[in-house]
Order: structure tokens, then C-alpha cells, then sequence
């Protein structure tokens, strides 16, 4: 029987979830994982050409006058870059190691305008923003349709969430489970490819953004 069956995209991430032996299904597995792992990842995620063409993607959806929710914010990678061109930012994650590397960042560049909201999704108790953004973020959450519903709701104007097209090793196309699970909570989102090749990558890859516009 095909994980599709009825259209359930909850139903299927559900199978995908489970059949995979390193899902941090709970937040204290995932916080367990930050502490060992943030200086690293970090370290990865923030060279400078990395995510450019993802950002200025981002870019293109954002205002001056934004309030932006950065949701799985971590230790910075977009809201860092992005605290020039919006109003404010709320940066929301449950990982304190990730946000310490944030804060220590905003300091660093005088950025005054980023507040740090340590929670997971599932329970956090946020106000609408402009731009909800979730980059890398939603691998835990145990409902997805819960949390889509929730990212719709928070939303006043654009719900980006930036995730993999089918990239290797894995190449589980990531952004169709999305996509998939928005569409069940009632919306139409839109899908767009961001092209990156980092110094030294002998081949550029894909980057998709699931885009949902209030009406």
C-alpha cells in the first residue's frame, strides 16, 4: 500500500520518521545531539557562501518594515544576516548550546534588533509575524500536520520553509512531505529551487523553498 494513500502526508511522515534510525524523535535526544555537535555544525553552516543563493531568496520575500519569525533558528545561519533588512526578528529554538552561539554572535556585530526565544515549536506561544521562516528545522516535529497548521497561523504574510529537494545521500525529496502537509491543512504553497555551489563544490546543488503567500 502506497505511504500516499488518501493524500495523508501526516501518515507518511510519520513512516518516514520512524524508519529512520537516526531521527531525534524528542527534544531531549535532539538537545543531547546540539551539545556534542553545535560548535561544529556551526562552523559548516556559517561559511560565507554556503546559503547565499538560498538568502537572497530569502531576501526577495522579506520588507524593511518585517517582523520575522526564525523558527529552529540555531545558531544564526539566516537571522544573523537577515536582522539588516527586517524591522526585528524573533528567533525561536529550544537548543540552548545554538543559541548561546547566536547571542554571542549578535553581540559581537552590535545587532540589536534579533530576541531570542528558547522553546521548541510544539510548545512555544508566539504572536503573528510578518515572515515565518523554518530552515532546516521541522526534522523533528512528531505532527507534522499539527505544526504546519501552527506555522499557517503564525503567519501573517510568508511561510518559507527551506529544506531538500532529494539531495544525496539520502535523496529524500524533503520538500514534497511539506508541501504535502501544507496542502492537507488547507493551503496552496508555491515550490522554488535555490541553486548553491560553495567554493571548492565541484557541482551545484538544489535548495527548495516550500512558499505559502496569505491571500
Amino acid at each position: 500500500m502506497s505511504l500516499f494513500t488518501n493524500h495523508n502526508f501526516s501518515q507518511a511522515w510519520h513512516a518516514l520518521t520512524a524508519q529512520d534510525p537516526n531521527h531525534r524523535d524528542t527534544a531531549s535526544k535532539d538537545l543531547a545531539f546540539w551539545q556534542q555537535h553545535a560548535q561544529g555544525y556551526d562552523a559548516n553552516a556559517s561559511t560565507p557562501d554556503r546559503y547565499a543563493a538560498t538568502l537572497a531568496a530569502i531576501r526577495a520575500y522579506v520588507r524593511p518594515t518585517d517582523t520575522l519569525l526564525d523558527v529552529g533558528a540555531g545558531s544564526g545561519r539566516f537571522a544573523i544576516p537577515l536582522a539588516n533588512d527586517v524591522q526585528h526578528i524573533t528567533a525561536l529554538d529550544h537548543a540552548a548550546p545554538m543559541l548561546d552561539l547566536l547571542q554571542h554572535k549578535q553581540a559581537s556585530q552590535q545587532i540589536s534588533n534579533i530576541s531570542i526565544d528558547q522553546t521548541t515549536w510544539e510548545s512555544a506561544n508566539v504572536a503573528q509575524h510578518d515572515v515565518v521562516l523554518a530552515a532546516w528545522s521541522l526534522y523533528r516535529v512528531p505532527d507534522i500536520l499539527a505544526a504546519m497548521h501552527k506555522l499557517i497561523a503564525t503567519t501573517r504574510r510568508t511561510l518559507i520553509i527551506v529544506t531538500s529537494p532529494g539531495n544525496a545521500p539520502d535523496d529524500t525529496p524533503m520538500h514534497l512531505y511539506f508541501y504535502g502537509a501544507l496542502w492537507q491543512a488547507g493551503v496552496f504553497p508555491e515550490i522554488k529551487i535555490a541553486w548553491e555551489q560553495p567554493t571548492g563544490e565541484p557541482a551545484p546543488q538544489p535548495v527548495a523553498l516550500v512558499v505559502w503567500e496569505r491571500q
